[in-house]
Order: C-alpha cells, then structure tokens, then sequence
C-alpha cells in the first residue's frame, strides 16, 4: 500500500459545513447544502404547504383507520 492512498484529502472550510439535505414533505434530495440553506428551505413557502398537507393526509387516514376498527 503506498502512502498516498492511506492519507485522506483535507476538507475545506467550506466543504465541512456543507451536508446532504433530504426533504421527505417536498421530496427533494440536496447535495452540499448548509445549515442556513435548510433554514431559508424550511421557511419557503412551497415546503410550508407541503408540510401542511403532509399532516393534513395523515390525519384523515388516522381517522379513518379508527373509524374502520370501531
């Protein structure tokens, strides 16, 4: 093994602040994205609905799976 496949490229700065992102509400996947980035994604109006309707479909199923079961 040579010694410059043992050593590991340093990270930048920029590089180890930076993370994959997945949104399950807008079912997006996001590469390389800051922790501000997910704030100002997360207070969008876009994902605001989809979170909203999200929890709306969740909802109606829960009752509906309770009315089923009475």
């Amino acid at each position: 093994m040579k010694f410059s496949q043992t050593v590991s490229t340093p990270r930048t700065k920029k590089q180890m602040g930076q993370r994959k992102f997945n949104c399950p509400y807008c079912n997006i996947y996001l590469k390389r994205v800051s922790i501000k980035q997910v704030q100002k994604h997360n207070q969008g109006n876009k994902h605001v609905q989809n979170y909203i309707e999200y929890w709306k479909k969740v909802m109606i199923t829960h009752q509906n799976e309770q009315n089923r079961a009475q």
